[in-house]
């Protein structure tokens, strides 16, 4: 793969791949997360940071929008509404 491009590790929405996302990206040599929302309330999370790992996450709905761009964990937001986004994060 060509130099600085950056690969992420596509976690499914179990409970079983969140517990093991963090060392199985480690293990692939994955640079980022990509999950659904709910990882973010899973206990995991926690552990992405520490890691180095970036956490990328598709949301769209309002309240989700509010609570991600205030999760510092979250380094990269994948949504439908870019606008609603920028404005919630004051950067519109």
């Amino acid at each position: 793969m060509r130099a600085g491009v950056r690969t992420g590790l596509s976690v499914n929405r179990s409970l079983t791949a969140y517990v093991y996302a963090v060392e199985h990206a480690r293990a692939v040599g994955a640079d980022l997360l990509a999950v659904n929302h709910a990882f973010l309330r899973s206990p995991v999370a926690g552990r992405a940071l520490p890691a180095k790992l970036a956490v990328r996450l598709t949301v769209d709905a309002d309240g989700l929008l509010t609570r991600v761009v205030a999760d510092s964990r979250v380094t990269c937001m994948i949504t439908d509404r870019p606008l609603r986004a920028r404005a919630l994060n004051g950067t519109s």
